[in-house]
């Protein structure tokens, strides 16, 4: 799952706004609520899939970084690429 974590702005407790995309059914991906600043990207590595069962992704992300100017309202260009992806169950 992308996820876009801003430089600049922060919520009220002063911690950096993070937004998270949605991946479309042929990989490209969206994130639909930003606010002009510069994001720096990432991805969720482990995601909780039920029961005791995680997802667990190697992965990267070119470029690393984006800046939405006032007015912008779609850029692009982003490449997310998984490496691996492990389903483990814990505790048996």
């Amino acid at each position: 799952m992308p996820v876009a974590t801003a430089t600049t702005l922060t919520d009220d407790e002063g911690q950096p706004l993070v937004f998270s995309g949605e991946t479309n059914e042929d990989g490209t991906f969206e994130m639909k609520v930003l606010d002009p600043d510069t994001y720096d990207l990432s991805f969720l590595d482990v995601l909780d899939v039920g029961g005791s069962s995680e997802l667990s992704f190697a992965a990267s992300v070119e470029p690393a970084s984006a800046t939405l100017e006032e007015g912008d309202e779609e850029i692009g260009g982003f490449v997310y690429t998984i490496t691996s992806a492990t389903c483990t169950a814990s505790g048996g």
